[in-house]
């Protein structure tokens, strides 16, 4: 899945991260993104936990919180990608409270989570990816 960000515009054509809370040191932001060139149809929606604002850092928890059931993956929702892997690449860069650089990779088995400036993807190796 391709997808770009614009500047500091934190909505992308594809795949989107919106603020949802905070508290006084962190960040909370909501994700989703939708097939526009995979072999599955559907909307991943999650959840990014505990990013610094104004500063380079680390998620300290990844849900995510739907999937296509087409994707034939057999998780519970919210799954908790935590604890997070120390090989996964895990890091988002917030500005005045918006992500504007991202880069996030979780695989685990079949699984595979892709977060980054130019595509988002779930993928499940054997049935297909979104």
């Amino acid at each position: 899945m391709k997808s770009k960000f614009f500047g500091l515009v934190v909505i992308v054509i594809g795949w989107a991260i919106l603020p949802v809370s905070a508290n006084a040191s962190t960040l909370d932001f909501t994700f989703s993104f939708t097939n526009d060139s995979g072999d599955v149809n559907g909307t991943v929606t999650g959840e990014i936990i505990g990013l610094a604002d104004n500063a380079t850092s680390s998620a300290s928890a990844i849900y995510i919180t739907s999937y296509p059931a087409s994707l034939g993956l057999s998780l519970t929702t919210p799954y908790s990608l935590t604890p997070l892997p120390s090989s996964t690449l895990n890091k988002f860069r917030v500005f005045n409270g918006e992500v504007v650089e991202s880069g996030f990779l979780y695989e685990i088995g079949s699984l595979a989570l892709v977060l980054d400036n130019s595509e988002a993807l779930l993928e499940n190796a054997g049935s297909g990816f979104l």
